[in-house]
């Protein structure tokens, strides 16, 4: 029987931090808290293979902090390294990694990153705990929202931009977990669209 559990932690940046903005920002730090910045956590087991699907409210993730990140949750919850499924929601107005080009609020983002293996094995940990026997149900839909973005010149040079002819994915993958009453325990949902 499937088991599964979900948790969730807060990994909001400080404000100050290197933000990662986008093309048009005109600021370097991040100057507010809009809305709060999580991991979240999907647990699932048989009774014997565990795993666990982690998603992070931040814009990329390298493989020095990825490495963290599973060495802190496999010592702590348990789980192999190669059992974790790691993801950046590609968020923009997140944190920049340890790499960046940018000059203001640098100082915040060592520690920054240094405090998320600790904060995402908390998450993991509290999915591993809450979880209980679970039904799975699968689906999909569809959404028309995601353009391809990669349109061409002449000589075929490609750029970032609005291609309205190009080929999308439009559909929306869905997989439910519930608990043997019914109740949610999780929901994933796939579709292929820049955030």
């Amino acid at each position: 029987m499937l088991i599964a559990g979900a948790g969730r932690t807060e990994i909001t940046p400080p404000i100050g931090i290197a933000h990662a903005g986008w093309g048009a920002a005109t600021h370097q730090r991040a100057e507010g808290v809009d809305m709060p910045f999580y991991a979240t956590v999907l647990y699932v087991t048989d009774g014997e293979l565990e795993l666990a699907i982690v998603d992070l409210d931040i814009g990329v993730l390298t493989n020095f902090d990825d490495a963290a990140i599973r060495s802190e949750v496999s010592s702590t919850a348990g789980i192999k390294r190669e059992n974790l499924r790691l993801s950046a929601t590609h968020t923009h107005s997140g944190p920049v990694n340890r790499l960046s080009w940018l000059d203001e609020g640098m100082e915040l983002v060592g520690p920054y990153w240094d405090s998320l293996p600790e904060r995402v094995a908390t998450a993991v940990n509290a999915a591993r705990h809450s979880a209980k026997p679970a039904h799975v149900g699968v689906g999909t839909g569809s959404s028309s929202i995601n353009v391809n973005r990669r349109p061409a010149l002449d000589n075929g040079t490609l750029f970032t931009g609005r291609n309205w002819e190009g080929t999308v994915d439009q559909e929306v993958g869905v997989v439910a977990i519930n608990d043997t009453d019914g109740n949610p325990i999780a929901t994933l949902l796939n579709f292929a669209c820049h955030p």
